[in-house]
């Protein structure tokens, strides 16, 4: 039986409960790895925001920081107020694709842009992330 996945809008009690206090950027490994603030769980709750508000344009730098996240849950497991970003993200990543601006589910897609092509992985890098986040965090968020 599936279920019935939430829409970014019945999110958006959760979006206003991220304070921007950045206790998340010590745990998400991809802000680890980029430093960069679209890269990490309280700027993707932002970028969600501004989606479901339709305050920005969906212009590739935005698809790409949105793009960008392992949905690992280790911004969550260290939320003082317990936002859960993963979730977020992936609704996020539903509304754009519904929008038919990019399509983030596994499949054919240019390979070339994929995370196991990404140089800054090196060969088999995006590969050990999964377990070293599962490491970090314990388990991933069921």
């Amino acid at each position: 039986m599936m279920t019935d996945l939430k829409k970014l809008e019945d999110y958006r009690d959760e979006i206003e409960q991220c304070v921007k206090c950045g206790a998340c950027r010590a745990h998400c490994p991809v802000f680890g790895a980029e430093k960069h603030e679209g890269r990490v769980a309280r700027g993707k709750v932002a970028l969600a925001g501004a989606v479901l508000d339709d305050e920005i344009d969906l212009q590739p730098k935005v698809l790409e920081d949105m793009s960008q996240c392992l949905l690992c849950g280790s911004c969550w497991a260290q939320c003082p107020n317990k936002v859960p970003t993963d979730e977020i993200v992936a609704a996020a990543r539903r509304r754009i694709a519904e929008k038919g601006v990019v399509d983030f589910r596994p499949g054919d897609h240019d390979s070339s842009r994929s995370p196991e092509n990404d140089e800054r992985f090196g060969q088999d890098g995006w590969k050990t992330i999964v377990p070293a986040v599962q490491e970090a965090t314990g388990k991933f968020r069921a």
